[in-house]
């Protein structure tokens, strides 16, 4: 069944895009057509030819130990270059390890950071056959233009600049490359094989294989998928409007699992400037001028957006690498390519937001503490030590920054992380994969800060975030929701409580209430004997008196206390006896009461 989606904001997000859209970076300058290359077929022994590729990795690394000759950057580059060449869920597969700086070589790391899919197209008939077939129509009665030739591509999939019908609105139709959604679960099952393989044998545990695989699973169903990519962009869409990002608008009529149509974004993307920064830097410097484009506004926007994302909405971009941002006039900006959208529980983000807070506030200490509260801690680790390491670890990082000549990436929240990896690593605690994700998440942008403001210190844009955070937070209706849902909060809590624990006190209670039932039958079987003894010795004794004629004579007379007491009156026996059978009846009533619960 077909949806009808109303944007109330469709309309003016698109004007806000035409007004602010940029100058060409170089006048005149044509972009780079896309290379067309046939589809390979899938290969009958891609298990053995992915197997040939890592062995080669390994036996060069091994030939230059041998000789000396190992270059860390040169082999970092290796191993970016066999998963790049691998391609698909390779791809996937290299960045996701790029989060393990705590068990990889940084340079390694920072490569596998670069993985971006190769720039290769294919066949457009094959492209239009598909879009026909999953819309379910003719390309003519859904567009009123559509180039054969794509204007952009990757392994994954290739776009096609064309115009809708029925809208008149400039569109970017994604149609997904054959071959992708097997290729993904052939690749998948041959990892899911070697995984087996390494935890029979207990090898390289420390990589975290449940977390990685699930990982994995759910880039697998975004990746082959365009609905789920469609409806993450439909949710942050409507939170980026408040963040004054601008991003594309999709058209759910005509998303399906291999074809996605969604709004054109007119602007630059952040690695053709990078490019343009690199091979012409006056030009790079006088298009930002004559777009009014500020560096460190930019910066700021895409800092704050981010950080706004993480800690305040609780969805967030995954990817902001350079080719998924795009700039316009007037210090606008844009995100693209929603594959990847990350949620994290929130008391993981609470916690997480507290350390960065005291990161930024030089209040290493505390910031130490609440990240090792997000580790999975090994029962020998001395934690005032590890939590002593990591102070330092801070503090060094913080002299770095303060240095004159100190490059962007240098100073960067990354470098601190990967230092305190490596401390954790160290002193055998894992930090949670979460913890992992989310730290290369806020990475991403390392790449356009660095271009954007390559001197600047990072914690100033963090700074200002909290600043407009406080902000956010004591405005009057963010106060009275913030209250509201306080109010709901507790109920809720109260809710669970009913629902969670009280059972569990009930099952306490009855547990209490079984082992005070087995004392009180013990302790009635206790007083019914010595209810009994006492009756005994009150008729021993009364037998006694009355066998002697309730008198002793002087000379037959017990010596000692025993002595003493034998020559009482007989009205004192008589007194003994009536407290016995007092005391005997008070211990009958005591065992019923007892027996009766």
């Amino acid at each position: 069944m077909r949806v009808r989606v109303i944007d109330r904001h469709g309309a003016s997000h698109r004007a806000d895009q035409l007004e602010r859209t940029p100058t060409p970076l170089v006048p005149g300058q044509k972009p780079q057509p896309v290379v067309i290359k046939p589809i390979p077929k899938l290969a009958y022994f891609r298990g053995l030819h992915i197997i040939a590729k890592f062995a080669g990795l390994f036996f060069r690394l091994l030939i230059l130990k041998v000789m000396r000759r190992k270059d860390d950057q040169a082999f970092a580059i290796d191993v970016r270059r066999v998963f790049q060449d691998l391609g698909g869920l390779w791809i996937k597969v290299g960045q996701l390890m790029s989060l393990r700086s705590d068990v990889l070589p940084e340079s390694v790391c920072i490569e596998l950071a670069r993985l971006q899919s190769r720039a290769e197209g294919f066949d457009p008939k094959v492209a239009m056959a598909r879009i026909v077939a999953e819309l379910g129509r003719p390309i003519d009665n859904v567009f009123s233009r559509f180039d054969e030739m794509p204007f952009a591509a990757a392994s994954l999939a290739q776009g096609h600049y064309a115009i809708l019908r029925d809208t008149n609105t400039p569109v970017v139709v994604k149609v997904q490359r054959p071959g992708v959604a097997e290729g993904f679960r052939r690749d998948l099952n041959f990892i899911k094989s070697v995984v087996g393989f390494l935890r029979f044998f207990n090898i390289a545990q420390w990589l975290n294989f449940d977390d990685m695989m699930w990982e994995l699973g759910e880039i697998m169903r975004e990746e082959v998928d365009y609905r789920y990519e469609s409806a993450n962009l439909v949710r942050l869409r409507k939170n980026l409007i408040s963040h004054d990002i601008l991003t594309p608008k999709p058209y759910l009529n005509y998303c399906t699992p291999g074809v996605m149509v969604m709004e054109f974004m007119s602007g630059i993307p952040m690695a053709d400037f990078i490019a343009l920064q690199r091979s012409d830097p006056m030009r790079a410097r006088s298009w930002l001028s004559e777009n009014d484009i500020a560096e460190e506004v930019v910066a700021q926007k895409l800092i704050s957006s981010l950080l706004r994302q993480v800690f305040e909405d609780n969805l967030f971009h995954g990817d902001l690498h350079p080719g998924n941002i795009m700039l316009f006039r007037n210090d606008g900006v844009s995100f693209i390519d929603f594959g990847t959208a990350g949620t994290l529980e929130p008391e993981f983000l609470e916690i997480y937001s507290i350390a960065i807070s005291s990161i930024v506030k030089r209040r290493y200490r505390r910031a130490s503490d609440y990240i090792l509260a997000l580790c999975k801690l090994a029962p020998s680790s001395d934690l005032n030590n590890v939590r002593d390491e990591m102070v330092r670890a801070f503090r060094s990082w913080e002299m770095r920054s303060n240095l004159h000549n100190a490059t962007y990436f240098e100073r960067s929240l990354s470098a601190a992380n990967d230092e305190i990896n490596k401390i954790l690593t160290e002193n055998r605690i894992q930090p949670s994969w979460a913890l992992l994700k989310l730290a290369r998440t806020l990475g991403t942008l390392d790449a356009t800060i660095a271009a954007l403001v390559p001197n600047r210190d990072i914690r100033g844009f963090y700074v200002e975030y909290f600043r407009q955070r406080a902000r956010r937070d004591w405005a009057p209706v963010a106060s009275a929701r913030r209250t509201l849902e306080g109010i709901a909060e507790a109920r809720q809590i109260v809710r669970e409580a009913k629902v969670v624990l009280l059972p569990f006190i009930r099952n306490r209670t009855l547990g209490v209430r079984g082992a005070l039932d087995k004392f009180s039958s013990a302790a009635s079987v206790v007083l019914t004997y010595l209810r009994i003894g006492v009756m005994g010795a009150a008729a021993a004794l009364a037998y006694y008196l009355f066998s002697s004629g309730f008198g002793v004579e002087r000379d037959s007379m017990p010596q000692g206390i025993l002595g003493v007491l034998v020559g009482r009156p007989w009205y004192f026996w008589g007194f003994i006896i009536l407290v016995l059978v007092v005391l005997a009846r008070l211990l009958q009533k005591t065992a019923r009461i007892l027996r009766s619960g």
